[in-house]
């Protein structure tokens, strides 16, 4: 990252912030937004938040955006987190901006309209997700190896769509007919549909499904040699050290992909 403007994002009314290239430290007294800026950082490569339920929670205050735009002006809450990167192909400019609409999400934050450019060209999340590439390590990824499957999933995922857009794709459409079989289960259960209307949502799940279990396992094959070669370099050589490593273990019995 070379550069970072922010605006109306979390605890930072404004902000514009070079980066040398290389290291950077960031300190600072507890409280002073430290986390926010990162998460800023992170947010251009996934174009998610990692720590927030919903992108509501992202929103300044209201009366606290210097946004000057219309919807600014109107009292709408907005943020903008916009940066720049040098990649291979040269520097990318990626900005995302939210904006608040009418209405509360089921945990009392704003409902919200995102939009997104790269190189100030307008782009869906599945185009413009990994112009530029990040890896985010906090406390919180301690649950990687303590919590849910669910969250050792999500990890994998952000990754490999950073790397190879198809795999976002897959993940999208797996998702979407998994949602629509699970309402149709529930429409036979009540008698309201017939279970041969089952056999075209059972073929999108495993047309997509598939692709996605497959980056997966090899994701985490390829993370396995990392962590064993580390491990080695951080032993001290004795040979009842038990080697570093990492299994991938899916749900699914072997060749069912």
């Amino acid at each position: 990252m070379t550069r970072l403007s922010l605006r109306g994002f979390r605890s930072w009314r404004a902000l514009d912030l070079e980066l040398p290239p290389g290291l950077a430290l960031i300190s600072g007294p507890n409280a002073s937004g430290k986390t926010n800026l990162i998460e800023a950082c992170y947010l251009l490569a996934s174009l998610r938040s990692t720590r927030a339920a919903s992108e509501g929670e992202l929103l300044s205050w209201p009366g606290d955006s210097p946004d000057d735009s219309p919807a600014a002006a109107a009292g709408q809450r907005v943020l903008r987190v916009a940066g720049a990167a040098e990649t291979g192909a040269g520097e990318v400019e990626v900005e995302v901006a939210i904006a608040a609409r009418e209405g509360t999400a089921k945990d009392g934050s704003p409902l919200t309209g995102k939009r997104i450019r790269v190189n100030g060209v307008a782009k869906r999340a599945s185009e413009a997700l990994g112009a530029i590439r990040a890896v985010q390590f906090s406390t919180l990824d301690a649950e990687l190896l303590t919590g849910p499957a669910s969250a050792r999933r999500r990890y994998l995922d952000l990754a490999i769509a950073q790397v190879d857009r198809g795999h976002a794709g897959n993940l999208t459409q797996y998702q979407r007919a998994l949602t629509q079989r699970n309402a149709l289960l529930r429409r036979i259960g009540r008698g309201e549909a017939r279970a041969g209307e089952l056999e075209q949502w059972d073929e999108l799940l495993c047309g997509h499904g598939a692709p996605v279990w497959e980056e997966r396992a090899a994701a985490a094959a390829r993370l396995a040699a990392l962590a064993s070669e580390r491990g080695a370099e951080l032993g001290d050589g004795a040979e009842d050290d038990a080697p570093l490593s990492a299994s991938f273990v899916p749900g699914l019995p072997a060749g069912a992909a």
